[in-house]
């Protein structure tokens, strides 16, 4: 079982204006006192989609794990539409790997 140690959500903005909201928590793993980050919903409002707001608030959302003790941090993007080639784009310039229907840091 997963035990929840931690929540943030946060609405992120650029010069006064609301780019789109973020949520994650921490979690520790089965059978081990580390973390992990995992990212529960992550939106980008769509006029602000071709700039770089959604790799500021997965950079922001990292940058809060590793601070709060997370080894690793994990993104799962939903599998419905083509958002997933943009998604996977931005993991990989983030230096993420693809793991499963996740992708994966580690922050160590």
């Amino acid at each position: 079982s997963f035990h929840v140690t931690g929540v943030q959500t946060c609405a992120l903005p650029i010069y006064e204006e609301r780019i789109g909201f973020m949520a994650g928590r921490l979690l520790e793993y089965n059978f081990s006192r580390e973390k992990f980050a995992r990212e529960l919903d992550l939106y980008v409002e769509p006029t602000k989609r071709n700039g770089m707001a959604g790799i500021f608030m997965m950079r922001k959302f990292m940058d809060w794990a590793k601070m709060n003790g997370a080894y690793e941090v994990y993104f799962e993007p939903r599998l419905s539409d083509n958002e997933t080639k943009k998604f996977d784009a931005m993991a990989k310039r983030l230096g993420m790997e693809h793991f499963a229907n996740a992708y994966r840091r580690k922050l160590a």
